[in-house]
């Protein structure tokens, strides 16, 4: 498996639980979030319990501080949006 240079991470060294926790900050349970739909610094609560914020420029849409490289990628239980970076939680709220 590879592993995030990026975020620092690799998924084969890394402890289930702390693992868990970062996929879980990926997702969102709420409803679909739509690029067309998306307001300015809209907040979501993310299924590992901490805030995801989109935000948009006249270049693109961002999750945090990741860029939305393809958007509105419809699924069999939602919407996916792929990103250029893993999201971490913020380490105050749920450990690392």
């Amino acid at each position: 498996m590879m592993h995030s240079k990026k975020a620092g991470i690799d998924p084969d060294k890394m402890d289930v639980d702390k693992l868990s926790n970062i996929l879980r900050y990926h997702v969102v349970s709420t409803r679909p979030i739509y690029t067309s739909d998306i307001t300015q610094n809209e907040t979501v609560t993310s299924l590992q319990g901490a805030n995801l914020t989109f935000t948009f420029n006249s270049h693109h849409y961002m999750i945090n501080h990741a860029v939305i490289l393809v958007p509105n990628v419809l699924t069999e239980n939602g919407v996916v949006h792929f990103i250029d970076m893993v999201l971490l939680p913020p380490p105050r709220l749920i450990p690392l």
